[in-house]
C-alpha cells in the first residue's frame, strides 16, 4: 500500500514570492528528489490531508474509468464520503495538431475538472488531487506533464502549486503578474485571492516545478 504524506518534504523548498522570477515565470528554486525517494513516489491507495487543527487524516483514493481516455479520481473519508474529485483526460503525443505550445507534443494529463468539499474542515484536498494527476502522467510515460483548466478564483491556488498560464509569452507575463499581485494582496489582507477577472484558461506544470508539487 502506497501512502503519500502532504508534509513529507515540507521543509525542502520555500516557494514564496522571492522565488518567482517574473522575467522567467516558469522558474522556481529547483529541488531534486533522491533516487530512492523518486522510486517511492507511486500512485497511492491512500493520501494524507490535514484537519484545520493541523492533524493528519488518511483519505482513500478511488479511481473510476469513464472511458478509454478519461478517468475520475476521488478522495474519500473513512465513511466513504467524497472529499473531492478530479476528472482527468489522457492527451496522447502529437494529438493536438494545431497546438502552438510544445509542452503537449509528448503527451500530458489534462485535468478538466477539480473540486474539493469540506474546505472549512480539511486542507490539502486540491493539492492531493493535483499530485494524483501528475502521478498518472508519470505512469503514462509523460514525465509528470500536466495541464488543467483554471477558472473563477482558482488561479492563485494553482499558481502557488507551480502551475503557469499556457499561452504566448507576452500574455503569460501579464497573467503571471496579475496572479502574483492578487496572491500578495490576499496574503496581506488575509482575504481570498480574487482573480475572477482573468476568466478561464489553461495552466500547465513546467517540468522543473514537478518535484516541487510532488514534495507538497
Amino acid at each position: 500500500m502506497n501512502i503519500i504524506n502532504v508534509n513529507r518534504f515540507s521543509n525542502a523548498i520555500n516557494f514564496g514570492k522571492q522565488n518567482i522570477k517574473m522575467n522567467n515565470p516558469q522558474t522556481t528554486d529547483k529541488f531534486e528528489l533522491s533516487n530512492k525517494e523518486e522510486k517511492e513516489i507511486k500512485f497511492p491507495e491512500k493520501v494524507f490531508i490535514k484537519t484545520k487543527s493541523g492533524e493528519d487524516v488518511e483519505a482513500n483514493v478511488k479511481t473510476e474509468n469513464i472511458n478509454n481516455n478519461i478517468e475520475r479520481l476521488s478522495l474519500l473519508d473513512s465513511d466513504g464520503k467524497t472529499l473531492g474529485y478530479s476528472i482527468i483526460e489522457t492527451i496522447p503525443p502529437k494529438s493536438i495538431t494545431k497546438n502552438k505550445n510544445k509542452y503537449l507534443d509528448n503527451g500530458a494529463i489534462f485535468v478538466t475538472e477539480l473540486k474539493s468539499y469540506d474546505n472549512d474542515k480539511y486542507s490539502g484536498i486540491g493539492t492531493q488531487l493535483q499530485k494524483l494527476a501528475v502521478l498518472r502522467s508519470r505512469e503514462a510515460g509523460f514525465g509528470g506533464r500536466t495541464v488543467l483548466l483554471a477558472a473563477y478564483n482558482s488561479h492563485g491556488f494553482h499558481f502557488k502549486m507551480g502551475f503557469r498560464p499556457l499561452m504566448y509569452e507576452d500574455s503569460k507575463r501579464y497573467f503571471n503578474k496579475f496572479i502574483l499581485k492578487a496572491i500578495e494582496k490576499a496574503d496581506r489582507e488575509k482575504t481570498p485571492c480574487n482573480t475572477t477577472a482573468l476568466g478561464s484558461f489553461q495552466m500547465y506544470l513546467p517540468e522543473e516545478n514537478i518535484p516541487f508539487l510532488l514534495a507538497k
